[in-house]
């Protein structure tokens, strides 16, 4: 996650990681509402990306929260999105301007509305439950929906810290953390809030509780132990650690510092936490290397490298950091806590010839996808983790983002769009430049695909099982309102319409059935089955009343 200038969680079109439904005309008050650009490849020449999604002039970009790299090369924008709020057979939806959450069901289609706080928002679901917590933005509350065996559901409201928008639920389902993100909240965030509080709540049944919890400036994202011990408040002054078990009453939640000099030092730019709890590391702009900080002991190791990091990753069972050196052409792996204590060990994997600023781990944690979106370069790279080699694909248009597929044999990779219209002069090269599309790789077969797309490529989910993806796609302009449905097989891909505009995508794990929600003044959700891709469509949440069509 980026800190300080670049602190966004960034989120890519029509990527609604918040399941909500806004009155016709509406202002929205999502960030991803008001972004024109995902990367400085999405940006004229002599541009740049900012953290709001603005183009800005390079020369300017200081001023916005973001910096020229040595190279005179724009920086990296790393793009996260968050999957939509499926439980293990329910779908939950966020109405705000009804004061209520609609309850899906995706075998049935049945709806259930559910009475909640003031304009309910941030919505997430606890793993494998039909469990959901939702932020009630216009009240100051946090409502826990826990479904009955009987369809019915039990309802629980705790009061939080005033205007939280972002919620993080604990790998066991027991606890969750909700705080502000400013980012989040578009371009005007209330007068009054507060960027130093946080709420936990305890979501074990009979002992729920709210507790508010004071912590350092601006948090950015919290993230968690694989035991669910402890939650990690990144913000821009360090970590604020919670034991979650013990935490009964509020307090001011210890810091760890991250900076040797805060007034001398830059911010961070990225944190990562390793899944023990016990190291977090991190990089800085401008400075050559990385940082290891000791939770427990709050010492702290630099480790010096060739360059800045631009990126800093760990695969899923923390035992090895991926460091990309964009201006070193290099990726650096150190194994942990090893390489820590002598750097001799660590290796580098040569990236000459290309420009690598980012890396996206699949989730086995054998291979990284390699990439860059400060430039045109139609080209990925992907590294052998294990065999610590680099392969090389060429594409046919710049890299916006890539999204591995579970089990990390295949990727869907987003492109840019290089701004302006094609000309007949500028020939099928210049057409597929100024076109929106995506690719599919895969690394088995050593092959990519080109799909051109008529809309700006959107929010994406898998099939559990890594077979199948599914990619909004949605231009008003042109009357497209769609989902591409992928087989990851054979490259084959269906476009199915919809009835409106469509803002999130997922499959629900129970069922496996694959729903897509639309922009509808009265709800609109699109089931589709994976098998024969027939859609059913529950239109008019309200009360209960609705339409199945």
């Amino acid at each position: 996650m980026k800190l300080g200038s670049a602190l966004a969680l960034l989120a890519l079109a029509g990527c609604a990681s918040d399941l909500a439904f806004k009155e016709p005309g509406a202002p929205s008050s999502d960030a991803a509402a008001y972004r024109q650009c995902y990367g400085a490849n999405d940006c004229p020449p002599g541009s740049t990306c900012n953290e709001l999604g603005s183009c800005v002039p390079l020369k300017a970009s200081s001023d916005a929260g973001v910096f020229p790299s040595e190279a005179g090369l724009p920086p990296e924008v790393e793009n996260k999105s968050e999957p939509p709020a499926t439980g293990k057979q329910y779908l939950y939806v966020a109405i705000p301007q009804q004061d209520t959450v609609a309850k899906i069901d995706s075998l049935t289609l049945k709806v259930r509305a559910i009475k909640v706080g003031s304009s309910p928002g941030a919505l997430r679901t606890v793993p494998g439950q039909d469990v959901a917590v939702v932020l009630n933005r216009l009240s100051g509350s946090a409502s826990i929906l826990r479904s009955r065996s009987d369809g019915g559901d039990e309802i629980l409201t705790l009061k939080t810290a005033p205007g939280l928008n972002r919620l993080a639920i604990a790998p066991d389902g027991k606890h969750a953390v909700a705080y502000f993100d400013v980012l989040a909240a578009g371009p005007s965030p209330a007068a009054k809030q507060s960027y130093q509080e946080v709420t936990l709540l305890r979501l074990t049944p009979g002992q729920e509780l709210a507790v508010n919890l004071t912590v350092g400036f601006r948090p950015a994202e919290v993230q968690f132990d694989s035991g669910s011990r402890f939650a990690f408040v990144v913000t821009e002054q360090g970590i604020s650690t919670i034991e979650l078990a013990t935490i009964q009453k509020p307090a001011i939640v210890p810091l760890v510092p991250l900076l040797k000099d805060p007034l001398k030092e830059p911010k961070p730019a990225e944190v990562v936490i390793t899944p023990d709890g016990k190291l977090a590391l991190l990089r800085q702009t401008g400075v050559k290397g990385i940082r290891a900080v000791e939770l427990a002991t709050k010492a702290i190791l630099d480790l010096p490298l060739a360059s800045d990091a631009t990126d800093l990753d760990l695969t899923p069972d923390g035992k090895l950091a991926l460091v990309v050196l964009r201006e070193g052409a290099a990726v650096v792996l150190v194994d942990l806590p090893a390489d820590l204590a002598d750097p001799k060990g660590i290796d580098s994997l040569s990236t000459a010839g290309y420009t690598v600023g980012q890396a996206e781990l699949a989730d086995d944690g054998q291979h990284a996808f390699l990439f860059s979106n400060a430039t045109n370069q139609e080209v990925v790279l992907v590294a052998d983790l294990a065999a610590r080699a680099l392969t090389v694909f060429p594409l046919k248009k710049g890299v916006r983002a890539v999204r591995p597929a579970p089990g990390g044999s295949t990727a869907v990779i987003l492109h840019n769009k290089v701004p302006g219209a094609a000309s007949s002069q500028e020939g099928v090269e210049g057409l597929i430049d100024k076109s929106w599309a995506y690719s599919l790789l895969s690394l088995p077969q050593s092959f990519a695909r080109l799909q051109i797309t008529e809309a700006d490529p959107g929010q994406l989910a898998f099939a559990p099982d890594g077979k199948a993806a599914y990619l909004l796609l949605s231009n008003p302009a042109a009357g497209l309102r769609a989902v591409d449905a992928i087989d990851l097989t054979s490259f084959l891909c269906d476009t199915v319409s919809v009835g409106s505009p469509p803002v999130s995508v997922g499959v629900v794990p129970a069922t496996q059935r694959v729903f897509v929600a639309q922009d509808h003044p009265l709800g609109r959700v699109t089931f589709l089955d994976t098998g024969t891709l027939a859609t059913k469509t529950v239109t008019g949440f309200e009360l209960n009343s609705y339409v199945i069509e």
